[in-house]
Formats: C-alpha cells, structure tokens, sequence
C-alpha cells in the first residue's frame, strides 16, 4: 500500500483564505510549502526530502543542541543523555528511508509515542508550549539528523557520542 502525503504549512492556506493574489501566493507557497513525500507501507519514506547531501557533522551538531532538535533529551548515546531509548547501534537495525519517516511523524508507526513529529504539523500537538504550527526542523535538518543517526554503529564501529550544548 502507498499512501502520498502532500503537507503544507498554515501560511499557505490562509493566503488561500483570505484571498491572496497568485503571484503573491506563489512567493509565500515557496516560502512556507513542505515539501512533498511518500510513505511507503506505512514504514518508510524512500527519497530524501532535499536534494543537498546531507552533513552527518550537522546532524550530531543538531542531535546534541537541546535548544533545537532535543534529541539527547530523552536519547542517550554512548552513555549520554536522557532516559529514553537508546540510539547506539540504531545504524544496524532502522534503514534511512525507516529513520526518515519516524524523524518526519513518528505517530504513524506509533500513535502512542511521546516523541513529537520534527516535519510533520499533524505529529505534534497544538496544546503544547513550543507548538508553532510549523515544522521543528528544515527538511535538510531531518537529512542531516539521519546522516548523523547512520553512523551509529553497532560493535566495531567509532562512535564519537554528542556533547550536549
């Protein structure tokens, strides 16, 4: 089963409520669109959501800065962070494509989670304090996270753990 997802954000459409000129929505689409994917079987979102390669020093950069992404909040790495579960060796069992989809609304393979959608307006929840109505992280912020996520490898592998900022 696939499913297409085409997710925008509030902007465009109350430019579309209130009547906005095209050329005028046109700029603010471009501006405020996510950009569009598709979740396969429910499990995976296959292509990247950017077409710039991803930088795995972003991403350990963005995993450990709890102003931002939060990761080691709850996830601990070689030890650190928090009490949720633990991220080493997550290279050996979760693909990119698996990784991607649960970076963009972990909700859809877990209704149940605590963890919030990092793209996805849907995953998160209006009542909370750091809802925006926008998604937490850039679509080359999710790249970069799980550029950073696929290194951590299991036995054998040089894991350098994320110093919280």
């Amino acid at each position: 089963m696939r499913v297409r997802v085409r997710a925008q954000r509030l902007l465009v459409m109350a430019c579309l409520f209130v009547g906005v000129g095209a050329d005028a929505w046109q700029v603010a689409a471009q501006q405020t669109m996510m950009l569009s994917y598709e979740i396969i079987d429910g499990e995976r979102i296959n292509d990247p959501l950017t077409d710039t390669p991803p930088d795995a020093e972003r991403g350990r950069a963005l995993f450990a800065d709890i102003n931002e992404a939060g990761c080691l909040s709850c996830h601990r790495v070689s030890g650190m962070g928090g009490m949720g579960r633990a991220l080493d060796g997550i290279a050996d069992r979760v693909s990119p494509a698996a990784l991607r989809l649960w970076l963009v609304n972990p909700k859809i393979r877990q209704p149940q989670t605590s963890m919030p959608a990092y793209y996805e307006i849907a995953g998160q929840d209006p009542q909370a304090e750091d809802f925006t109505g926008e998604p937490r992280l850039s679509a080359q912020q999710i790249e970069d996270l799980i550029a950073f996520l696929t290194t951590l490898k299991s036995e054998g592998a040089v894991q350098t753990p994320p110093q919280g900022q």
